[in-house]
């Protein structure tokens, strides 16, 4: 689905894009349409308010991070990404988490996980923790699904010990899947902001009436 809301006197005479990926309860994703979700409401909200005509689209993780570098899509809230200027203040916060079974005691960081074969999600960059986890000096052995419904039913089937995910689709997964006995603790948190191509027409401009719209609506009582 596309969400488009066409305004009079736009800042911007072209339809900005806004991407969003499958992000429960932030982003809510069915059958590759858009259907709302908290951050689909922070970024309509605030699109509505600078006076853009503008469409938010679901892509796949890996097609929308390409898509802000190379300027195929405009806008992006979320962990930071290549190719964009981001917002001089964060809307929200994310935590990443590592979960292990009960009898394995979770470790408090990623020094932790050196030498363990660990769960990751396909496509998430984990706000630059994938990259440390990723330096051959750790010995991490990145195992990437496709869902987090793989990683955690092979964590609580017992063929693995360690997945990294963001907290919150994580724990939705499990409450889903009636899965129990797991432990976890916070690897990081990540600031969540605005983030927009650097080669989107006037990035600055349209960073500028986005976050103009966002301290209205938070002054306002929105957010």
């Amino acid at each position: 689905m596309i969400l488009t809301l066409f305004w009079a006197g736009p800042v911007f005479s072209e339809v900005v894009k806004a991407g969003v990926i499958s992000f429960s309860p932030y982003y809510i994703v069915e059958g590759g349409e858009v259907k709302g979700g908290v951050y689909t409401d922070i970024l309509e909200r605030m699109m509505e308010r600078a006076g853009l005509k503008y469409s938010i689209q679901a892509y796949p993780v890996a097609e929308l991070f390409s898509g802000i570098e190379n300027g195929d899509i405009q806008i992006w809230m979320g962990t930071p990404v290549n190719g964009a200027i981001s917002s001089p203040r964060k809307i929200a916060e994310a935590n990443i988490l590592v979960y292990t079974p009960s009898s394995v005691s979770p470790p408090s960081s990623i020094d932790g996980l050196s030498g363990k074969r660990v769960l990751v999600i396909d496509g998430y960059n984990y706000g630059g923790l994938l990259k440390k986890m990723s330096e051959p000096s750790r010995s991490i052995i990145l195992d990437r699904v496709r869902s987090h419904e793989t990683a955690f039913k092979r964590l609580s089937s017992g063929l693995e010990r360690f997945v990294v995910d963001y907290q919150t689709p994580a724990e939705k997964t499990i409450s889903d899947m009636k899965i129990k006995n797991l432990k976890s603790h916070i690897l990081s948190t990540v600031d969540v902001k605005i983030y927009v191509s650097k080669k989107a027409p006037d990035p600055e401009k349209l960073m500028e009436q986005l976050m103009k719209a966002y301290e209205a609506l938070k002054v306002e009582g929105h957010f």
